[in-house]
This record gives C-alpha cells, structure tokens and sequence, in this order.
C-alpha cells in the first residue's frame, strides 16, 4: 500500500473520518488500522510485527520488576538477541551464504551453500530498530516500561512511520500517543500544517525522484555501456532522487502524525549543504545517525579512550549503519567510506591544519557525499571497479530535458529554503495565498511532468 496509491489515500481519508468520532477508542483504531495497513504487504509480515512487539513487551515489564543487574541484563540480552536474529535471518542470509561461497573458492573448494531467497518484510530494519531502543531505554534506566500493550503497540507499529521511519523513540512518540487518546477534537493548524507537509512530500515524490528515475535506472542498470560524463551525471540525479524520494517519505509520514496534533522527528535538515562530513550525518537520516551514536558508538567507547580507538569506533559504526541499509558488499563499502571520511575529518580538524574556506570545503563535502552515492546505487562490485578502470570511446546518454529542468527547480527551490531558514523565516510563516501561489505552480508543474508510473519508495527495500 504506497502512500501514492489511490487505495492508500482512500484507507487514509476512512481514517480521518473515523478518528474524529468522539465515541471511538483512537488508539484503538490506529492500531486496527496499522495492522491492515502492515497486513496488506503480507499478512505474514503482520505476525512477525506482533511477535517482536510481544517479546520487547514482556521483556521490558520483566526489566522493570527486578533490580539484579545479572537478570536485567539477560533480558536485554534476550531483546536484543530475539530482533537481530529475525533481522538477520531475512535481510543478511543470502550474504552470508555469499560470503561463505567466495571465501570457500579463494581456497579453490567447490562446495557451494544455497542462497536463501527469502521476502524482506518491509520496515523491519526500521521497527527493529525502534524496539531495540526501547528494550536498552529500559535496561538502562532512561525510562519507565509501558504496561498496557495497546500503547506499546500502537508506538511500534504506528502506520504513518512504520515502513521508513523516523525511527523514533518511546520517550517522544508514546506521551504523545496518550495524549491523543483523550483528545476530543483536532486543531485546524493541525490539519492545514499536516496537510502543507502531506502535499510538500507528495511533490518531492511524485514531480522529482519518480521523474529522476528513469534515466538513473537506466544507466546504472547497463553501467559497462556508458562513458564516465553518464554515470557522473546519473550519480548526480540519483543524489537528488533518494533525497526527494527518502524526505518525501518523511514529509508525508509527518504531515499525517501532524494532523493527528502529533510530531514527529525531522530526519533532513537541507543535507546538501552540510560544511563537512560529520555535518551531514547532523543532518540527513538524522534519527538513524543519532540511533547509531547513542546506541552503537558510545557503547563501543566513543572518543574516550584516545584517537585511534575513536577512530575505530567511527569505521565499525559506520560498517553496521552500511549493513543496516542492505545485505550486499556495496553497502559494507559506502559504511567503510563513511567511516573513513568521518575518521579523516576527526583527525583534520584535532590537528588544526590550515583552514578550509567554506567554499571549498562545501564543495569537497559535496563531492564525498555524490561518490558515496555511487557506491550505494551499483548493483554489483564490478560496476564499482569500472569507474576506476579506462574505457575509451563509449556513448553519452544525455538525461531528459525535464529532467534537467526539475533538477534545476528543485535546486534552486532548496537554495532558496535555506537562505530562509538562515533568516529565521519559514514557509509557514508566508501567508496563505503566497503558499497557495507556491503550490499551485508546483501542481502545475506535476501536471506537465508525470511520472510514467507510481514507483515504489527507495527506502521500503531496507
């Protein structure tokens, strides 16, 4: 069920009708309409969702109840152990047979392990993720177990952010949850901010990324037939694809939690135009990096044992978020690259070199960032090695003339947002008929520009 399906929007308009019956229990109702949202992917993704939901549940009200730091940690041992062995047995078993095979032909052994070709129910690296965090809240202390089931699992499978995040924590997400079970009525700011967000992400989606789509499918399915200035150029798009498609995601998933007088995590803050490395990763999948940061790094040790081990930390944290993202080698090689880019900053900046001017160093972060990207689009570690590699006299695949014009609008339209956002105004502030202005000419140009059909979004396949 896309959030750019007709059927999705007709299931969300029979949820806003019905929640705004004042007779009827809301958590109730968002969690039977999350389940058919979730169970019309798979009803079998549904059972492993309420099984996850389950054990985090009971294992947290277990936590609770004891103060033996040996039993506390067994249970969070349990939790953890339980989410990351559903997690890896359907996203990480085919590479680890991969893995296996390649090893075992270095040693010239034929024997080769099956491939399990498993579905990947989709938003379990997100969910698990956020149950995780709620299970090691509790072991730790940070906050108290949630005893009634109805709002833990309306908090795990809230169907707004429950495919692709944010991944948000319960300390934010469920006192809203509860609060939304005694409101009686809605905001009209509410809604007309919710539905501004809903419309901003439809935009992203629908005008951008599906229209960029194309020509990057295009070329990095047939790499080896391109010279460099296409698959530059391809890299390009793609870098403002995954954004369009991934914050528009966002946009919408905010857009419907705000309507509900919910808020939910911002997970982009203009990442584009981030001053270094570390910058960016302040400022794009902001709740998986802070994820990764509070749960992964500092436990590693984070910067508290000497550079060398910070350094460590930062590369095998970066490694985890790359797995995290998928089970291919290319993803094991853009967390390196991150990790090592994170590393080289740290140790540029503790030795106080010579100062960067600000141009250059967007521009050096720019260009670090669009090669990752590379990295994370190729479909294989061939495609990877032929960038490196000299192949004279191969034909330019130009993109779309709308394409271009697109890329141009949105960014121009980013430029312009962030020179508002230094200024402190932002587009809520405009008033009503110079936004109505800004998105009847947006809905005019997804008139013009209709993508040639709906696509899925990009990070559903994580």
């Amino acid at each position: 069920m896309l959030f750019t399906s007709p059927i999705f929007i007709t299931f969300l308009c029979l949820f806003f009708i019905l929640i705004k019956n004042q007779k009827i229990d809301k958590i109730f109702l968002i969690n039977i309409f999350s389940c058919i949202f979730y169970g019309a992917w798979n009803p079998f993704f549904l059972l492993l969702l309420f099984f996850t939901t389950v054990v985090d549940f009971h294992v947290a009200l277990l936590m609770e109840r004891t103060e033996q730091q040996k039993r506390r940690k067994l249970l969070v041992l349990i939790s953890i152990v339980a989410n990351l062995s559903i997690l890896g047995f359907f996203k990480y078993g085919s590479l680890i047979s991969q893995i296996i095979n390649d090893s075992l032909g270095l040693f010239s052994i034929n024997h080769n392990i099956p491939y399990l070709n498993l579905i990947l129910p989709v938003g379990i690296s997100f969910y698990t993720f956020q149950t995780m965090s709620y299970t090691i809240d509790v072991y730790r202390k940070n906050i108290h177990a949630e005893n009634k089931f109805a709002y833990f699992f309306c908090y795990v499978s809230f169907f707004p952010q429950l495919i692709a995040g944010p991944i948000e924590r319960v300390s934010s997400l469920l006192p809203q949850l509860k609060k939304l079970h005694c409101k009686k009525d809605f905001y009209f700011s509410n809604v007309t901010q919710g539905v501004e967000l809903i419309i901003r992400g439809y935009i992203k989606k629908v005008i951008f990324a599906d229209n960029f789509s194309p020509y990057v499918n295009s070329v990095f399915q047939n790499l080896s037939a391109y010279d460099r200035l296409t698959i530059f150029e391809a890299t390009l798009f793609f870098c403002f694809q995954i954004y369009a498609d991934f914050s528009g995601y966002t946009d919408i998933a905010r857009g419907i939690a705000r309507c509900l007088g919910i808020e939910l995590s911002a997970n982009f803050n203009y990442p584009y135009f981030a001053k270094d490395i570390s910058d960016f990763w302040k400022r794009w999948h902001i709740t998986l990096s802070t994820w990764l940061k509070d749960y992964l790094y500092i436990p590693l040790g984070g910067n508290r044992h000497g550079n060398k081990q910070m350094y460590r930390n930062l590369i095998l944290t970066m490694v985890l978020g790359g797995l995290w993202h998928g089970a291919s080698y290319n993803f094991i090689i853009w967390g390196t690259y991150h990790g090592l880019a994170l590393s080289i900053h740290k140790y540029w900046s503790s030795k106080k070199f010579i100062k960067i001017p600000n141009l250059v160093s967007y521009i050096i972060t720019f260009s670090t960032i669009l090669f990752s990207w590379f990295i994370f689009r190729v479909e294989s570690l061939n495609d990877l090695l032929l960038i490196l590699s000299y192949r004279p006299h191969l034909p330019f695949l130009a993109p779309p003339s709308n394409a271009i014009f697109l890329l141009f609008i949105m960014i121009s339209t980013q430029l312009i947002e962030n020179l508002y956002l230094k200024k402190r105004i932002s587009f809520m502030s405009f008033n009503y008929y110079t936004r109505l202005a800004i998105f009847s000419a947006l809905g005019l140009l997804f008139i013009l520009n209709q993508p040639p059909s709906d696509q899925s979004f990009i990070y559903f396949q994580f």
